[in-house]
């Protein structure tokens, strides 16, 4: 079939373009120059590529979607006991991981909820613990046994559950009152390296050294929201600008997390081949600011040097070193702040 006998044929127009660049024709039948062939092999290459990036794009978005935001994690020690019921050993220790995140979850909304009120006790139940696992970012069993005689499972757990994310479920129930105690940080941290997401979508991407900032602070008794809490707050427009340090974006952000401090900077990794293998290299800049007003605390920049015969490797580890150094000096900044 040659290209002019498929225009001849009732096809929508804006089908055409595409069918240009699909169909196979022998070349001596056609008009077309190799100039013109190779213009339409690049559009249907340009074509595919922007179908993978989309593709992309909409499988982390949907991953993504539903989750609760993160922020601080708080580990909740659990003791539970199950019937075992047909000899279903398996079954039993799958009940009561279920009970587990339920007593976890619940414990952890009645530390924060308003107390008294027969309604703060119905959003706990109807808000968390009808979906507890939504709000669990991990456990592992400390102790279990069977008791064979009685058929019962007993087993002592640790719970991790985002409290972030419990505290602003109860708050948009109306179950608390207030703020929660305790500073609250901020912190994104921007890792730049190639990726298929343009600039504007850094925020789906993981940042190790924006997760060893936020460790660092939560270990020091900070509330820490992260980048799932900007993007979850629909926050993401104005992360980029607020990296590079633009006052309105960093109140808006500030104002809209209820944060007191904002910890933004970025890093910066390159790699040079040596007889070993490479030397990874890291710098990260980061700025500390108050949130109600967007006004500078301190600037502080550090780095981190490490050769590996896996680059991959070393640059994470060189990373880590360099947000390690400069989460160090944050602390000591911030805690010395009234």
């Amino acid at each position: 079939m040659i290209l002019a006998d498929v225009f001849k044929r009732d096809i929508p127009a804006n089908h055409k373009t595409l069918l240009t660049g699909c169909i196979t024709w022998n070349y001596r039948q056609t008009s077309l120059s190799p100039a013109r062939l190779w213009f339409w092999t690049r559009k249907l290459f340009c074509f595919i590529l922007i179908a993978m990036r989309k593709t992309l794009f909409i499988i982390l978005a949907l991953v993504i979607t539903g989750q609760p935001a993160h922020g601080e994690v708080v580990s909740v020690p659990v003791d539970v006991s199950v019937q075992v019921k047909d000899k279903n050993y398996y079954l039993a220790r799958q009940e009561a991981v279920h009970r587990a995140f339920a007593t976890a979850v619940y414990r952890a909304a009645a530390q924060v909820a308003s107390s008294g009120a027969g309604a703060t006790e119905q959003a706990i139940q109807d808000q968390l613990v009808s979906r507890a696992e939504d709000y669990v970012a991990s456990y592992k069993f400390l102790e279990e046994s069977i008791d064979y005689s009685q058929d019962k499972f007993s087993a002592s757990m640790e719970v991790a559950v985002y409290m972030d994310a419990i505290w602003s479920r109860l708050k948009n129930a109306g179950a608390v009152e207030g703020r929660r105690k305790g500073k609250k940080l901020v912190a994104l941290i921007h890792e730049e390296r190639l990726s298929f997401l343009s600039k504007h979508d850094f925020l789906l991407l993981t940042s190790p050294s924006e997760e060893a900032v936020a460790g660092a602070f939560r270990q020091n008794g900070y509330i820490v929201a992260d980048r799932d809490q900007v993007r979850a707050a629909g926050l993401g427009k104005f992360a980029l600008k607020a990296l590079d340090g633009d006052h309105e974006s960093l109140v808006m952000i500030g104002s809209a997390l209820e944060a007191d401090l904002l910890l933004f900077g970025r890093v910066t990794v390159r790699n040079t081949p040596t007889a070993q293998g490479e030397k990874s290299s890291a710098t990260i800049k980061a700025t500390l600011y108050r949130a109600t007003d967007g006004s500078t605390i301190a600037t502080r920049e550090e780095f981190g040097e490490l050769e590996s015969a896996d680059s991959s490797r070393g640059a994470l580890a060189a990373t880590q070193m360099a947000a390690q150094l400069v989460t160090r000096e944050f602390l000591a900044v911030a805690g010395g702040l009234p």
